[in-house]
């Protein structure tokens, strides 16, 4: 698929507004009018509501109007004053997205574990959550790192043509943040799903959460296939529709985690916790101390 190629435009302007809609139509299904009721997770996905907006802008901007810097020799040799300004603006918007990207990504993975929190509450398995937590708060970091120094000067990634490669395909830096992301997804799952198993609840109840949960294997895949794509400029096509496609799933296994069974299903498993923690407590007391 070609960027040139009007078909693929407007594919791509249908896919990605539409994965856009599902997205936030499972935000408006999970959420709760009342804004004092909101937790810390609730506050994060409105914040990655306005960055998944941005995304979906920028990704469509590029496509648009025609590309980036990523030029072949060929193209160069080609540009107008014309086409020259719409890569340059392209690749502004590229910039953008990339950051978009990461502050989205790791938005939702500070939901989920916040939700991971909630359900680990006074279990010894709080500290695995603590673990994962200074983990993706480091691999973040990292990810921000990477975007902001491999490229030097920071006006290379918009230059036409650009002096540096990494400038335009980001190569370094998306594998970077690719092994930082993905390691962190998994971190998370042998976290989450070995917890789940061991808690006690409902067979039902329990295949409810451990399916919401395994999505996130979905996402490791998606963010996999946009990573790969990445490493081979001819694919560029696919980078963008698959960017989008990452984040949106990643959006939509965060979701889930908000819908009101799952909100139900974590606070019956805190409510449990507490009501064993204080009957051990009871049992534990002195009968005189209990008058």
């Amino acid at each position: 698929m070609s960027l040139s190629d009007p078909t693929f435009v407007q594919h791509f302007k249908t896919e990605t507004w539409t994965l856009y809609g599902v997205g936030i139509f499972s935000i408006i299904l999970s959420g709760d009018l009342d804004l004092e009721a909101y937790s810390l997770d609730d506050y994060f996905m409105l914040t990655v509501i306005i960055r998944f907006t941005l995304l979906s802008i920028a990704v469509n901007q590029v496509i648009a109007g025609g590309g980036s810097n990523l030029l072949t020799d060929e193209e160069i040799l080609a540009l107008t004053p014309k086409t020259k300004a719409e890569r340059i603006s392209g690749s502004k918007w590229v910039y953008v997205s990339e950051h978009m990207m990461v502050l989205t990504i790791w938005t939702l993975k500070c939901c989920m574990l916040t939700i991971h929190g909630r359900i680990t509450n006074g279990l010894s398995h709080q500290k695995l959550v603590n673990y994962c937590a200074i983990y993706t708060g480091m691999s973040f970091v990292g990810s921000e790192l990477s975007l902001f120094l491999i490229c030097r000067p920071i006006m290379d990634h918009w230059a036409v043509p650009t002096p540096n490669y990494q400038c335009s395909t980001y190569q370094y830096y998306e594998i970077i943040t690719g092994c930082l992301g993905i390691t962190g997804d998994i971190f998370m799952l042998l976290v989450g799903i070995p917890l789940l198993m061991s808690v006690r609840l409902p067979l039902k109840q329990k295949c409810i959460l451990l399916f919401i949960f395994g999505l996130g294997i979905f996402v490791i895949v998606a963010a996999l296939l946009t990573k790969i794509y990445c490493l081979v400029p001819s694919l560029i096509s696919y980078v963008y529709l698959n960017c989008a496609r990452d984040k949106s799933v990643a959006y939509l296994v965060s979701a889930t985690g908000h819908f009101p069974l799952t909100q139900e299903l974590v606070e019956w498993r805190i409510g449990s916790s507490k009501s064993h923690r204080n009957r051990a407590l009871y049992a534990s007391t002195p009968v005189t101390d209990r008058a």
